[in-house]
This record gives C-alpha cells, structure tokens and sequence, in this order.
C-alpha cells in the first residue's frame, strides 16, 4: 500500500514539475477572474464527454 502511495506521489511531483517548466516558458494560461478559470474548466469538461461519446 505505501508502494503503491508512493508511486503515484511520484507520478504526481512528476507532472507538477513538468507544469512549472510550461509555465517558465511561457505556455500558462492567464485568467483575469475566477468566472474565466470556472468556464474554462467547464469547456474542457465537456469537450472530453463530447470526444466519449
């Protein structure tokens, strides 16, 4: 079980410093507010259901 926590702990810090190393060159997303941030994660929600179904 703790195999298996680390593992995925790993995997996680993995994909957090692959985020900070887009985000040093350039490729974040802005938003101005936090209805943006809120739509822009809904869009995306339903671009994945819409690509399922």
């Amino acid at each position: 079980m703790i195999e298996d926590y680390e593992t995925r702990l790993k995997s996680v810090r993995a994909l957090i410093d692959a985020a900070d190393d887009q985000i040093t060159e350039g490729q974040g997303i802005e938003f101005s507010n936090a209805q943006d941030l809120t739509n822009e994660v809904v869009r995306r929600g339903m671009e994945k259901l819409n690509q399922k179904s």
